[in-house]
């Protein structure tokens, strides 16, 4: 039977009929169109059948006590003589699209939006047909349910038995938009679905994660156990204790815990391969339903779905289900995780805990001394290796904005790195105990670092400067090939969606980014989508003239954009999100503002503090410098975000990568405008996105790049990127749009 608080927008049309009043009724039986209502008269249970979408109506039978469960069977022959059973209940994929927007999500309060209507009968077509979807859909059209729809209907109507029984898979970029799927969006869907008679059981979905994001019960016990109450804080203590009794094993929706916690307790290889605890281990109960054929969804990040890719190219075992559809949302990241994925780095700090690790306790036998001998060889190795590598940056290289620091392997580098490996190979013949984990790291290590052996990659150093923090990373410079070859040469189907996918409507760059050429031009089918919003009713883009030319050495153009940006906070009342492209210059005009906008809340966002967004959210008429992260990804909800800053077009910052990119172009304005100009137009996107998230949101963006002015070189190919909006060059106007569109309180 049915909760009757769950059947409101049904219910109240059966109201609308006028054959019942008052509020003694409840739904007990839908099939289709149609559905069963039972009325207590005080006497008598009567039971009357409606067509839901017709209104039609049919009084069915009485009887004296309330019908069982057991008649389930009864009721569905009942319906199904009746002459407006079925009649409108869709008969293809392509109608139950249409009556998932069009009927049920209406009756709950959402309204209908024909572009989200059409991509989600794309995304179907797609899913049915095998092919591969490219779509670029702003911000407020709807994509998630439109994917999610297509995917529930795709299976609902799937002539192949073995799709209706594999899982969808969903990968994202952020951990938000996985919860928001499996918490929010599709129980929500599931209970509408539901009530229409459309599923018969909720639609279910797991979030899948590396094991080290998991609970080990054997570990955190151990943890507790050996824990010395002096040096542990109380809370600390207590969060720890009370986890033991709590059903959750996802460690990120465990509050409280340090990341120091979370390393000594989370599941690991070593824990798993001696526990003897498999049978009742809540982790390895969570894996066995998540790999079940009954989940729906699975749903995971891109380093997780492409490490799935990586262990079947390699016949090892899947960690994710077998599939035949794949929808990758925000998949403008998805090369960032490639290179994560396909790459290869090596870190100081990992060489000298590997090597720290192997030093045997006791030195008692000549072996044992050896070992040690061998460990600190690694140790000084390692330490030669990376002050060679630091020796060979470049010095015009500029520290602040640079993450890849080009470096050359020399001839003595590459002596290092054979020695480390050879010495490394020496420590695994070490009796190492039962510490398989260990050995593991060990041989992953080795493997590292003979792919920079390899002449085949692109490779880089990162942070260079931090003693003992240096990496080595690569990625193969044939990376895009061999994503064609693992990813878009099968027959999945594969929905890539994103709202920064395409530039000037033309997927050429990621496309090309991608390795697509090797699929068949056929089986790739491309979409835009315009904004659902009326930004040229709600959003001023401000672009003015007279800027100086952006160059973040010279103190003067400092001095000179932040007096822009004091002009630009007053006329908005603050209210604003002051975007850079690297921390130093952030930090120097945030220091030269900072005494003279003491009327407002000024935030400033500093690496690896990831609160400062929260202060800003909070202030009343704040002000938010910002860079990094900030471009993507950042909700602000409200008037809080009403004026959004650009300081500098977000330009790729030169590095081994596009260096090596460089070269396979017939001249530099060709690589411009291939690579560098579809990369600074996404990011800006990116950027300029934050602003208006809603129908209700106004607000204005000023951009204070000079080669953003009207008549400069990117000025076109700014405006043909963004949406349609009214473009000014007057502070006054912004105030006097802003007067108009704000409520009284935001200027207090």
């Amino acid at each position: 039977m049915e909760n009757k608080n769950l059947t409101e927008p049904l219910l109240s049309k059966w109201i609308a009929t006028g054959v019942v009043g008052g509020s003694d009724y409840k739904i007990v039986k839908r099939n289709k169109d149609c559905m069963i209502i039972e009325k207590f008269t005080g006497k008598t249970y009567t039971y009357h059948a409606m067509n839901f979408i017709t209104r039609e109506y049919q009084y069915l039978f009485h009887k004296k006590q309330p019908i069982q469960d057991t008649m389930d069977i009864l009721l569905d022959k009942k319906l199904s003589v009746l002459d407006f059973y079925g009649r409108h209940f869709p008969k293809s994929g392509e109608e139950m699209v249409r009556f998932i927007f069009e009927i049920v999500f209406t009756n709950y309060g959402y309204g209908i939006r024909k572009e989200q209507i059409q991509l989600s009968l794309h995304m179907y077509q797609m899913m049915t047909t095998g092919n591969i979807s490219l779509s670029d859909v702003p911000v407020g059209l709807g994509k998630t349910h439109a994917y999610l729809v297509a995917a529930i209907v795709q299976r609902l109507y799937s002539g192949i038995e073995i799709h209706r029984e594999t899982p969808v898979i969903i990968t994202t970029s952020s951990i938000e938009l996985q919860r928001a799927i499996v918490k929010d969006y599709l129980p929500e869907i599931s209970q509408m679905l539901l009530q229409f008679g459309i599923i018969d059981k909720p639609i279910t979905s797991v979030i899948r994660k590396g094991k080290d994001n998991y609970l080990c019960d054997f570990r955190l016990r151990d943890y507790i156990k050996n824990i010395d109450p002096k040096k542990k804080k109380l809370e600390e203590l207590i969060i720890l204790r009370q986890v033991e009794s709590l059903n959750e094993i996802d460690l990120d929706e465990l509050k409280g815990i340090s990341q120091y916690d979370k390393k000594r307790i989370c599941v690991n290889y070593n824990s798993c391969q001696v526990c003897l605890q498999k049978n009742i281990c809540r982790y390895q109960q969570f894996m066995k339903r998540a790999k079940q054929s009954s989940i729906n969804f699975q749903v995971c990040n891109h380093n997780y779905y492409l490490a799935d890719v990586l262990r079947r190219k390699r016949n090892l075992s899947a960690l994710l289900p077998n599939h035949k559809i794949v929808v990758i949302d925000e998949a403008h990241k998805l090369i960032d995780a490639a290179r994560q994925m396909y790459g290869a780095s090596i870190s100081q700090r990992n060489l000298y805990n590997l090597a720290n690790k192997a030093i045997p306790k006791k030195l008692n036998t000549t072996k044992a001394r050896q070992f040690k001998e061998t460990a600190e060889e690694v140790i000084k190795d390692s330490n030669k290796l990376f002050a060679e590598l630091v020796t060979n940056i470049p010095e015009h290289i500029n520290r602040d904005e640079t993450e890849k620091f080009e470096t050359i392997l020399t001839s003595k580098s590459r002596v290092y790195l054979s020695r480390i490996i050879s010495y490394l190979q020496d420590l695994i013949r070490f009796d190492h105990g039962e510490d398989n984990k260990y050995l593991s790291d060990l041989k992953r290590c080795i493997k590292e670092l003979r792919v920079f052996q390899d002449w085949g990659i692109i490779y880089w150093m990162e942070q260079p400067f931090l003693k003992g923090q240096g990496v080595l990373a690569s990625i193969p410079i044939a990376l895009s090939k061999v994503l064609g070859e693992d990813l878009w040469s099968t027959d999945d189907s594969k929905l890539l969606t994103s709202g920064t996918l395409a530039v000037h409507k033309d997927f050429s760059y990621i496309k090309k980014e991608l390795g697509m050429q090797v699929a068949f031009e056929n089986r790739i089918h491309q979409v835009t989508k315009e904004s659902p919003f009326d930004h040229k009713e709600n959003c001023l883009l401000y672009i003015p003239e007279n800027l100086p030319y952006p160059s973040y050495i010279d103190k003067q153009y400092l001095i000179e954009i932040g007096n822009k940006i004091e002009a630009l906070v007053k006329a908005s009342n603050g209210h604003a999100l002051v975007l850079f492209t690297s921390y130093k210059p952030l930090k120097i005009v945030f220091e030269h503002l900072k005494p003279r906008l003491k009327a407002y809340e000024l935030v400033q966002m500093k690496r690896g503090k990831k609160d400062s967004v929260n202060e800003f959210k909070k202030a009343k008429n704040g002000v938010y410098f910002a860079t990094g992260s900030a471009w993507e990804g950042m909700d602000i909800p409200g008037d809080a975000l009403s004026h959004l800053i650009v300081v500098k077009l977000p330009f790729p910052i030169p590095d081994p990568i596009s260096e090596y990119e460089r070269t396979m172009y017939a001249s530099m304005d060709d690589y411009i405008n291939a690579v560098v100009v579809p990369q600074m137009l996404i990011k800006l996107k990116q950027g300029i996105g934050r602003l208006i998230r809603k129908e209700t949101d106004t607000g204005v963006i000023s951009i204070l790049d000079a080669r953003a002015t009207k008549g400069a070189k990117y000025h076109e190919a700014v405006l043909q990127a963004l949406p349609d909006y009214t473009v000014v060059d007057s502070t006054l106007e912004i105030e006097q749009f802003l007067r108009e569109k704000k409520k009284k309180e935001y200027f207090e």
